[in-house]
């Protein structure tokens, strides 16, 4: 077997320029003064509050009362209990567990399979009651017998309430099956104490809280069965032994998490890792003497405070006097931030309330805050281990709206990706956390330290797994110029709230999406200027797991010699024996095959992402694409110049030499005993060695096919087009419907709203609204052809005066 060849890269090719050949400029302009009008006949007000009164009538209690939860008041405190962790509150227009006696028939998947029928996932009050899946989030295979009586828009409804996935999909990648059979934690219980930062004299419920209406007590009712009781309580872990049983596991791992002392966690507690943000990042002008802070995993007295590094040179503790006043002043508790904070989904919220001063009655404390709605599930006990392991496992209860569409708020340079990743995570990728078995020796953490507690979201098991991306970057003014109207777009925004404050979510989110649409071809090439500057970043943390396998080359080749001088029984000075040089060279190749397997994993992400840039590029019109045909050649350059290359040192490195070699010459020498460290460690060698020779080649090979796409795809014809997009040839790394999903999302949300809006009441204000807003949208393609600018100051006209007589405010329209 040959040892790997020389290094293949250069030093000036390990960092490569992302400028575009072509240009010298980044062309990051804005151009707010084109187009724009101020329409100030136009006002928000009018058109909007009266909207917004008529629903305020018809939605119980209106604007200001708490439809999150029952309400209620005894003597001098209220009570408050979350409307979906209680039977006793029965609200029509809301989604809950189907849980009370009324709820019959809720579906097979919805029963759990004992006599009492507790049910997990709720029922859809729109569902007919012989609906056999009443959820609506049911898989189809799981409610029906027959998959084609399922009603074609109930997965479209899935698609939409878990963000890109059916409830078959998630069922599939192990995300959303209460039922899978895997470990019950008590069979494996975590052991230790907890940390002290945990202890029960940590958790504290303010004592103010029942007296004021928007900080009410926080009760839970769990519904009886005839072997259990009816559960009523307060969340308040202090003094509440259920609860507090019920929390041991979490608390338990928390507590793990902390006493292994992360890297993080270090950092944040020291006051040496931190550093001035440099003014070049900093978005705005800081008053004098002023800086904004970052926080680093490594001390550098260099680029620190100079006030910090002398109190380093003076050996003050600065890690131990942060523990120490944590200690002192951290409380922990519970809130309801869907009453208290406004901001319905919140599942926990750290904050610092400042005291008076250091001799104040009433000091500074550091306040973690919990949401209860996460807490619930571990109460029920018919719940299964799947069900209280997972993150959120009442799945019935499921609208994660995301409204952030700016830049990003992270200072870091280069900067963030502009394209969000979101992944469905199997519950048993983090349920072997809850087991002692995984911290304790010869364990996962015993053998990778805090690598182990990082979960894939590429593959698991060697299983792909899919992931739902979007871009996350549409400047308002660009919408806003695409309508010629500032004023229009605020409305638009407006509206859209009040949409999701009917709960028409898909309606809302349908039509906000024709509305970025319409700006999509600046917004793509500001996106891409924008996220070019990402790949130096990203290029550096493969470079950092390459550097690290060449390294690592280096003595396993001596290794692999000591090895074999042992084996052969040649003796001279210091010769160690034939086990301890095999199991030397046995972890020197562990080494090896974790750093590729970064690698591997790595590149999986970055070609999947790959994919839906360019897609993103490809769905452009035919002009649009000629534009950034450019960006595609720099998208190509670093899949061939960087991505390929990298993929082909590791293989050649890590599997065709070190694990081949491992395979061929010392697999046959490890003893059979299960029991001994050797056999262990060579044990997950051939694990990942196998898991990596059957995923990398073919990332690999998705990384050469993009660049063939790409390739086809930027060659101008003699019209000037573009090359067509190669379907059959463009397939996402997960599977190959991946690039179909993205072609159908918009489709399937289109179909949705569109099935609401059939269900709207005539002159509703959500039909108001819904015909406005799709009027200017049809409005808007005559704006974009407009000959000129009076043509297009006329039909901008039109456009408002449509909007204004479709919500029936015809006298300002009049006007206008």
């Amino acid at each position: 077997m040959s040892n790997p060849g020389p290094n293949i890269y250069s030093p000036e090719e390990e960092r490569p320029d992302y400028a575009p050949s072509d240009s010298s400029e980044d062309e990051d302009f804005d151009g707010d003064g084109d187009g724009l009008g101020d329409d100030p006949a136009f006002e928000l007000a009018p058109t909007v509050m009266p909207m917004l009164e008529a629903m305020n009538r018809r939605i119980a209690g209106g604007e200001d009362s708490m439809p999150s939860g029952s309400l209620r008041r005894d003597g001098l405190h209220y009570k408050f209990i979350p409307w979906w962790t209680t039977p006793d509150v029965v609200l029509g227009s809301h989604r809950r567990p189907a849980l009370v006696p009324g709820d019959d028939n809720p579906s097979t998947y919805a029963h759990f399979e004992v006599a009492n029928k507790i049910r997990r996932f709720g029922i859809d009050e729109r569902a007919p009651p012989d609906n056999p899946g009443r959820s609506l989030l049911t898989p189809i295979s799981d409610a029906y017998i027959d998959v084609t009586e399922a009603p074609d828009w109930v997965e479209d409804w899935q698609h939409f309430t878990f963000g890109g996935y059916t409830a078959e999909e998630l069922k599939a990648q192990g995300a959303f099956d209460p039922g899978m059979n895997f470990s019950d934690p008590a069979h494996d219980s975590l052991q230790g104490e907890l940390h002290t930062l945990l202890e029960r004299d940590k958790w504290m419920q303010p004592n103010f809280e029942g007296r004021p209406e928007l900080d009410p007590y926080l009760h839970y009712i769990i519904p009886g069965t005839p072997e259990v009781p009816r559960q009523i309580g307060r969340y308040d872990l202090r003094n509440n032994d259920v609860l507090w049983d019920a929390m041991q596991p979490a608390l338990r791992l928390a507590s793990k998490v902390l006493f292994s002392n992360p890297p993080f966690w270090q950092a944040i507690q020291d006051l040496y890792t931190r550093r001035p943000v440099d003014h070049r990042l900093v978005p705005g002008v800081l008053e004098e003497g002023v800086s904004l802070t970052s926080v680093w995993l490594e001390v550098d007295e260099d680029k620190m405070y100079p006030e910090a590094r002398d109190l380093r040179r003076s050996n003050f503790d600065a890690a131990g006097i942060t523990a120490f006043v944590l200690d002192r002043l951290l409380h922990i508790g519970f809130a309801s931030f869907s009453t208290t904070y406004d901001a319905d989904g919140v599942s926990g919220l750290t904050r610092v309330m400042p005291g008076s001063d250091f001799s104040s009655p009433s000091p500074s404390v550091v306040n973690v805050l919990l949401s209860p709605e996460m807490v619930w599930p571990l109460l029920v006990p018919e719940y299964s281990a799947a069900e209280k392991i997972a993150p959120q496992a009442e799945e019935g209860f499921a609208f994660e709206n995301s409204f952030d569409s700016g830049w990003p708020k992270l200072l870091t340079e280069p900067p963030p990706t502009m394209i969000g990743r979101q992944t469905a995570i199997p519950v048993t990728a983090y349920s072997r956390f809850f087991g002692e078995s995984f911290w304790t020796a010869g364990g996962p953490f015993d053998k990778y330290g805090h690598q182990a507690l990082r979960i894939s979201t590429h593959q698991w098991e060697g299983n792909p797994l899919k992931s739902q991306y979007k871009f996350y970057y549409t400047r308002q003014k660009d919408v806003a110029r695409a309508f010629g109207s500032r004023r229009v777009f605020l409305w638009m925004a407006a509206v859209g709230h009040l949409l999701r404050k009917a709960n028409q979510y898909a309606l809302a989110d349908y039509l906000s999406a024709k509305t970025n649409e319409t700006a999509e071809g600046s917004v793509m090439r500001k996106r891409l200027h924008y996220e070019k500057k990402t790949w130096p970043r990203n290029d550096a943390l493969l470079f950092r797991h390459i550097a690290e396998i060449r390294r690592l080359l280096i003595p396993a080749r001596g290794l692999l010699e000591t090895y074999r001088r042992a084996k052969a029984g040649q003796n001279y000075a210091d010769a160690p024996t034939m086990e301890a040089a095999l199991l030397a060279y046995v972890e020197q190749a562990r080494l090896i095959i974790i750093e590729a397997s970064e690698i591997q994993r790595r590149l999986g992400i970055e070609v999947q992402y790959l994919q839906y840039l360019v897609f993103g590029i490809l769905k452009q019109d035919n002009e649009t694409r000629v534009e950034l045909r450019r960006y595609m050649d720099i998208i190509r350059f670093r899949i061939q110049s960087v991505l390929i290359r990298m993929a082909d040192e590791t293989i050649d490195a890590a599997l065709v030499w070190v694990f081949q070699q491992f395979s061929d010459e010392i697999l046959p020498d490890i003893p059979l005993d299960l029991n001994t460290i050797l056999h262990q460690r060579a044990s997950r060698v051939t694990f990942m060695g196998v898991e990596l020779m059957s995923t990398f080649p073919s990332t690999r090979q998705q990384l050469s096919g993009l660049a063939e796409v790409i390739t086809l795809c930027i060659d101008v014809a003699d019209d000037g087009d573009l090359g067509s997009l190669p379907l059959d040839r463009f397939n996402l790394l997960v599977d190959g419907a991946g690039l179909r999903a993205m072609r159908t999302k918009q489709r399937d949300l289109g179909r949705l709203a569109f099935r609401d809006a059939l269900h709207l009441r005539p002159g509703s204000p959500e039909m108001k609204i819904v015909l406005a807003w799709n009027g200017a949208l049809l409005k808007q393609k005559e704006l974009a052809q407009a000959a000129n600018g009076e043509q297009r100051a006329a039909i901008r006209a039109e456009l408002v005066g449509d909007i204004l007589r479709a919500v029936g405010h015809v006298g300002q329209a009049g006007e206008n």
